[in-house]
């Protein structure tokens, strides 16, 4: 029985390191893709937001749905997604920049509003990636091997002690 929740203990602690290291990557790269498409990006006549934010304890979590149209009139629509521990100013009129060489590519400006707590998010996620990974390897190390008693001592009293 040992055995078993030292297996599922560790699977779960794997599993966590991965899920934690998974989403501190995507942030890191979804906010640097984000900041790159803004700074060059063509400014959309319109945009339409709607979508859902769920906070859990500190963490918002934006699940966005974005309709927009590009320069030519070409009507476009996609989903944002993004994690932080600040919110998005939602009195703020949403905007939406887009790729001139592929409309479908853009980025909504209420993803950069809380970019400190986006980079908070992904730095935080990225610290705690390799604490489950020392937690994966305490959890399977051999205690035994700790445990074993210490070689017998040579022929002859210990070193220091008195004949």
């Amino acid at each position: 029985m040992a055995m078993v929740k030292k297996i599922l203990w560790g699977l779960l602690t794997l599993g966590l390191a991965g899920v934690t290291g998974w989403m501190g990557v995507t942030e890191v790269m979804s906010i640097c893709t984000d900041s790159s498409l803004w700074k060059s990006g063509v400014p959309s006549p319109d945009c339409h937001v709607s979508g859902k934010v769920s906070t859990q304890k500190f963490l918002n979590s934006y699940t966005l749905n974005v309709s927009y149209h590009d320069a030519d009139g070409g009507a476009h629509e996609g989903k944002t997604e993004f994690r932080s521990f600040t919110s998005v100013d939602e009195k703020k009129s949403p905007e939406v920049k887009y790729d001139a060489k592929n409309p479908s590519r853009y980025v909504l400006s209420w993803s950069l509003d809380p970019i400190g707590g986006r980079w908070a998010a992904a730095v935080l996620f990225l610290i705690v990636t390799p604490l489950f990974l020392i937690g994966t390897v305490a959890i399977f190390r051999d205690k035994k091997a700790a445990a074993a008693p210490a070689p017998p001592a040579k022929d002859g009293p210990p070193p220091g002690s008195v004949a």
